[in-house]
């Protein structure tokens, strides 16, 4: 198993369809550029936060792969500043979510509860030019969770 930041497999982060990571993501953690270390790092603290594993069920996606699912055309997942985390249910869906509003305020996320039960957490705010306000550190959208 070959790790690309602590908690985070190549294999998890990697797009679904190519096997491909942004060409920037390669050797040792601490030579990423910044960009993808405070996405790490935001996941890194999130995880410790919930003392278990946390499945990534979308990272990286190459732009064929975002177009195919559906992806927004600029989402952060073709840049690699974004990721797809999976929970059991709802529950535990919003229980992550009040976790991220706790351990990384400043970090953008997406709840999705219901069938898919899953929350998007990306490094927009990192992102110049920012394409909208919505870009700055600590949007939330999604659906209502108890906060």
């Amino acid at each position: 198993m070959q790790y690309i930041a602590p908690y985070v497999l190549r294999s998890e982060y990697a797009c679904r369809c190519c096997g491909r990571v942004p060409p920037e993501v390669k050797g040792d953690y601490m030579e990423l550029p910044i960009f993808y270390w405070q996405l790490f790092d935001f996941f890194g603290s999130l995880r410790r936060a919930w003392d278990k594993p946390i499945t990534i069920s979308s990272g990286y996606r190459c732009p064929k792969h975002n177009q195919e699912i559906g992806g927004v055309p600029l989402s952060l997942h073709i840049f690699g500043g974004a990721l797809d985390l999976k929970f059991k249910d709802s529950e535990e869906t919003a229980r992550a979510a009040r976790q991220v509003d706790e351990s990384c305020p400043n970090v953008r996320m997406g709840v999705y509860l219901g069938e898919k039960n899953y929350l998007h957490i990306d490094i927009a705010q990192y992102v110049i030019p920012k394409l909208s306000d919505d870009w700055d550190s600590g949007a939330r959208w999604g659906s209502v969770y108890s906060g």
